[in-house]
């Protein structure tokens, strides 16, 4: 505990992460209370956002901390959707994010985006994002995609004249057909006299990312999307 101590003034930010992770797993007096003297500094807004993750997930594994925990998440603002997932903000691996946006099956983004060309066209293509939107901006996207939709990227309802419904975003038309994907990156093909009625349901076709990814994901997804 006494090394895990020194890494945490001393080493770099990953040798800090790594050395909280391990006092998460040490059983032990002083590892808490190691850990309860770094849930102090954050409460007093002086621990390096990059470690706030960390913190509280090693935190979480020492049951005496329980009380402090719950004091840190009753100050949390119950008007900001998006307070739970802060923690996310910074500290992130950008190498771990890339194979979350490209290889997680539950949310594989490149379904519906494209990066650099590859992926699909659901949803807005993904070059430059980094620079376009800010690490809240990023979190808002993922967490509560329905706050932030793009232009010609909102649902829509298409039903045929058989009464089957088809959901998604529009990504081809012309006269004679038009092609809707789904949020799964589906594309359905609809030949124009087929539809009966389609309408913009206002809201976004991708699902809630909080509820697909551990935040430890999240972290290392928009870490990714920042260099992007």
């Amino acid at each position: 505990v006494m090394l895990l101590a020194t890494l945490l003034d001393q080493a770099s930010l990953d040798e800090r992460q790594a050395a909280l992770a391990a006092l998460g797993d040490l059983q032990h007096p002083s590892a808490t209370a190691l850990l309860r003297q770094q849930l102090e500094r954050l409460a007093a807004g002086k621990l390096d956002t990059s470690l706030e993750l960390d913190l509280l997930e090693a935190a979480e594994r020492h049951e005496a901390l329980a009380p402090l925990l719950a004091k840190q998440r009753s100050v949390l603002d119950v008007d900001d959707p998006l307070a739970a997932f802060r923690p996310c903000l910074d500290g992130g691996d950008v190498k771990a994010g890339r194979q979350v946006f490209r290889d997680f099956e539950a949310t594989r983004c490149t379904r519906c985006h494209a990066l650099g060309g590859d992926g699909g066209n659901a949803g807005p293509p993904l070059d430059g994002i980094g620079k376009r939107l800010s690490a809240s901006e990023l979190l808002e996207s993922l967490v509560l995609p329905n706050a932030r939709i793009a232009d010609g990227y909102a649902t829509m309802l298409v039903e045929r004249r058989d009464g089957s419904v088809v959901m998604g975003t529009i990504a081809r038309e012309d006269e004679h057909t038009l092609v809707v994907v789904d949020a799964t990156g589906h594309a359905t093909e609809i030949a124009r006299a087929d539809v009966l009625l389609r309408e913009t349901s206002g809201g976004s076709a991708m699902p809630p990312m909080g509820a697909l990814l551990s935040r430890r994901q999240l972290r290392d997804l928009i870490a990714f999307l920042r260099q992007q």
